[in-house]
């Protein structure tokens, strides 16, 4: 019995140990398992990310290459718009050609006539000699006849020869002068022919020049050189404006580079109104007790004493560049000239630029949309803000960036509200006026 009961111990002990160990490796075997169970759900969330990074991806690629077959389309229409403008000057070449040939000829037949209408002036005046010696003789025969005549001893047949050399004298006098009236005739008709000629060739002339100067301004000038003169002339302004409250006191003060804009006999800065104190937040509301504008011109300060918004678009404003600024270095207005639709977007504020090929959006109006690739910065450096210039490749400013996507076509400038710079003696009247022009542009 006693053996019999340590071989049951013996057993016991053995199985409890056997149970331990089974429960430690079924610890162990959960742990793992859970473990496992992790990395899965970790690597199911690892692959759910990639899938959606790949998805995003794979967005990214289609967005891109449609913007490839957008830009690979615009570069084609590029080419062969620079094809159509290369026949377009082939073709006024060819123009100024034939108006050379056609000048050159008719300077020739000039020189010709001229030439014949001075050995016709030198044949007049060789009979005119000959006329006036031949009245000289005529006056001496008839003094010889008045003096013979007095004398009685004066023979007929004397009588006679005398009389007849005197009436073949007046036969050769009135030949004469039918022949200088017949040559006076013939040069006004010569000096006729002159002066048309002389005519058709000033015309010719001026029709030359038009074309020259129609193939000047159709030429177009290279992006690089669109944006050096920008840098040339474009000219900076400070804005500066205080606003007193109840409890602190608003402060404005930024400077602005615009472009100089020839119109109507004065030069004058077009900006957005964002980039203007027009654009501050609550500008006006408060007890407005300064609003100042300064054009920055050889390190001085000269003050602009008046801001006009347009009555064309209420998003711009201009300011007029004092008298001495040289007015042949400002831009002028493309206006209905749009004839380039290959464009330069210059970012104002960021001094860069970049090629565009600008084009009409369903709506219609004055406004042009720049291609999508600029304003997803997938064709360039940066993306187009309000207030940026678009100048056309002649060299003619078609606008200014109205938003992130439109560029307004501005035709001509209207002045609409003007706003006085300086200090506000009448705050409330300010105040009125900025009201007017911010419901004008919220309509």
């Amino acid at each position: 019995a006693a053996a019999s009961l340590a071989e049951e111990r013996r057993v016991r002990e053995s199985a409890h140990r056997r149970g331990e160990k089974l429960g430690a490796e079924l610890a162990a075997t959960t742990s793992q398992a859970r473990k496992l169970e992790e990395d899965l759900r970790q690597t199911e969330r690892d692959k759910a990310a990639k899938e959606q990074a790949l998805e995003q991806n794979q967005l990214r690629l289609d967005q891109a290459l449609r913007s490839v077959e957008s830009l690979a389309g615009e570069v084609k229409q590029s080419k062969e718009h620079a094809r159509g403008l290369e026949q377009q000057v082939e073709e006024k070449n060819r123009l100024v050609q034939q108006h050379l040939e056609q000048m050159t000829g008719l300077l020739r037949q000039a020189e010709k006539n001229k030439g014949e209408s001075l050995q016709a002036e030198r044949h007049s005046r060789e009979l005119a000699e000959k006329l006036l010696a031949q009245q000289q003789t005529l006056g001496a025969l008839r003094e010889d006849l008045a003096h013979l005549q007095k004398g009685e001893s004066l023979a007929a047949g004397e009588t006679a020869a005398l009389r007849q050399r005197i009436e073949e004298s007046l036969a050769n006098e009135k030949a004469t002068l039918a022949l200088l009236q017949d040559m006076g005739a013939a040069r006004g008709k010569l000096e006729a022919e002159n002066q048309r000629i002389y005519d058709t060739v000033q015309r010719i002339a001026q029709q030359n020049q038009e074309a020259q100067d129609k193939l000047e301004k159709s030429r177009p000038i290279s992006t690089h050189q669109l944006f050096e003169r920008y840098l040339d002339v474009r000219l900076q302004v400070r804005f500066q404006a205080v606003e007193q409250r109840r409890l602190n006191k608003n402060v404005f003060d930024r400077t602005v580079a615009g472009a100089p804009l020839a119109v109507d006999g004065r030069v004058v800065l077009l900006m957005h109104a964002d980039d203007t104190p027009l654009g501050w937040k609550n500008f006006g509301t408060g007890m407005l007790k300064s609003c100042r504008a300064s054009l920055l011109l050889d390190g001085k300060e000269v003050p602009i004493p008046v801001m006009q918004t347009l009555a064309e678009n209420p998003n711009f404003v201009m300011l007029e560049v004092p008298v001495g600024w040289d007015r042949s270095r400002a831009y002028e207005l493309a206006g209905t000239d749009l004839s380039h639709d290959d464009a330069l977007l210059i970012a104002t504020g960021r001094g860069d630029y970049s090629p565009c090929r600008l084009r009409v959006p369903a709506e219609g109006g004055d406004r042009l949309l720049v291609p999508s690739s600029l304003v997803s910065r997938l064709a360039g450096q940066f993306a187009p803000q309000p207030g940026d210039l678009i100048v056309g490749r002649n060299g003619r400013l078609i606008g200014l960036m109205e938003d992130l996507k439109h560029c307004a076509v501005l035709k001509k400038l209207t002045p609409a509200e003007n706003f006085a710079l300086g200090d506000i003696a009448n705050p409330e009247a300010y105040e009125k006026l900025v009201r007017a022009w911010a419901s004008r542009r919220s309509s």
